[in-house]
């Protein structure tokens, strides 16, 4: 029987916020975060026989993150949409079509079809597109599922959030290309002017496509899954690759750059100002320390490199991830 945890020194309770305390420009700026780590890691520590911290644990970890991100932007209001307000809302919205789902996400919903693609960058952080998060491309996994829906001609699309809006409709028409309409898409959370950008670039040749989305966020700053903070987590960071002859393909060991230092760019992924940046990464890192140190804890072994589905940018095989961790933190 997983053993259940209720007090962790480690995370230590912050003090509540008051109304009074926010800015009164809060209501003018959002920095959303989307929360998903404690779903990934459920399935990663499952398939690895690993034991998960329960969820007071998790709402500590995140109270901390919501208080220092208020310090760090005190003119916007900090955002965080649980799990809990995605889930059960995006799989109702998903029952209101009859056709078939495809699936961009792989944290909020399990669905049969499932294209596995994100942005890459190359070594040096460059964008070279979107591409696989496999090492099947993109033109041989629309074509797998354009085939397998063919006879419905139409399909809605789900993902976890859409920000500019521009990868969606870069989605849509590979789909058109294999004469498969769009009908609807499907956001666990949409961003700004992206639905009507959607719309706008999609209506003419998917006629009465349209957008939907649990939530609804305009003046944003950012939207950042909570995921890219936390190094070593599934999904974590940006996806290193390199660019092929016909399509982007990643590394093998999967390889990720989270947004903080000295893994990735703080400041232009995630907006952090550039003069905040090593003290967020410090903070992002203790964190991320904090959270593998308890799950080696629960489960009474390490957890190496090798172990994590996503290994942070410079992580080594036989370096605990704790290790690796407190490494770059001395480093900073």
């Amino acid at each position: 029987m997983p053993l259940v945890v209720t007090y962790y020194p480690e995370v230590l309770p912050m003090p509540e916020k008051t109304l009074a305390d926010n800015d009164i420009e809060a209501e003018h700026s959002r920095y959303v975060v989307s929360e998903d780590i404690r779903l990934l890691l459920a399935s990663w520590c499952k398939e690895n026989n690993f034991e998960i911290p329960d969820a007071v644990f998790f709402e500590a970890l995140r109270r901390r993150m919501h208080e220092k991100l208020e310090s760090i932007f005190p003119h916007a209001e900090v955002v965080c949409v649980s799990e809990a307000e995605i889930v059960d809302p995006l799989h109702a919205l998903l029952a209101e079509s009859n056709d078939p789902t495809v699936s961009l996400d792989r944290v909020y919903t399990q669905q049969e079809l499932l294209l596995d693609y994100t942005r890459l960058v190359d070594k040096d952080y460059n964008f070279i597109g979107l591409g696989s998060r496999t090492q099947e491309s993109i033109s041989r996994q629309v074509a797998r599922i354009a085939d397998s829906v063919k006879r419905h001609g139409s399909i809605q699309l789900v993902d976890d959030v859409v920000f500019s809006g521009d990868g969606i409709v870069e989605v849509i028409e590979w789909f058109n290309a294999h004469n498969i309409k769009v009908s609807r898409v499907v956001a666990g959370i949409s961003i700004n002017e992206s639905r009507e950008r959607v719309v706008t670039a999609c209506a003419n040749d998917n006629p009465g496509i349209s957008v939907v989305s649990v939530k609804h966020f305009s003046n944003v700053l950012d939207e950042i899954c909570e995921r890219d903070f936390y190094p070593g987590v599934p999904l974590a960071g940006r996806l290193i690759g390199m660019k092929g002859a016909d399509h982007s393909k990643p590394l093998y060991p999967e390889l990720g750059a989270p947004y903080i230092l000295p893994y990735g760019k703080p400041e232009k992924w995630a907006s952090i100002p550039g003069d905040r940046a090593r003290e967020w990464s410090l903070f992002c890192l203790d964190q991320a320390q904090t959270l593998w140190r308890i799950i080696e804890r629960l489960s009474s072994r390490s957890v190496f490199c090798e172990d994590l589905s996503r290994r942070p940018v410079f992580a080594s095989e036989g370096t605990r991830i704790v290790e690796e961790l407190g490494k770059q933190m001395a480093a900073l």
